[in-house]
């Protein structure tokens, strides 16, 4: 398990459909909204700020569960 270990799933998606999905399953939940990047037009963006609060953590600060 990721958190066992200490890790975490970042999830970047770019469907509000997709998005709507997942939330209906229990999953956006289950991941923690936080980890859950919903993108624009802008993908690639939304990607970066996924990546860095990635880096972030692995780094040490570890602002998300």
């Amino acid at each position: 398990d990721l958190h066992e270990q200490g890790g975490q799933l970042k999830l970047v998606i770019s469907d509000r459909h997709v998005e709507r999905q997942l939330a209906h399953e229990g999953l956006i939940d289950l991941l923690g909204r936080e980890n859950v990047y919903i993108g624009n037009e802008w993908l690639g963006a939304t990607l970066r700020r996924a990546h860095a609060d990635a880096v972030r953590y692995v780094e040490g600060g570890r602002d998300t569960p």
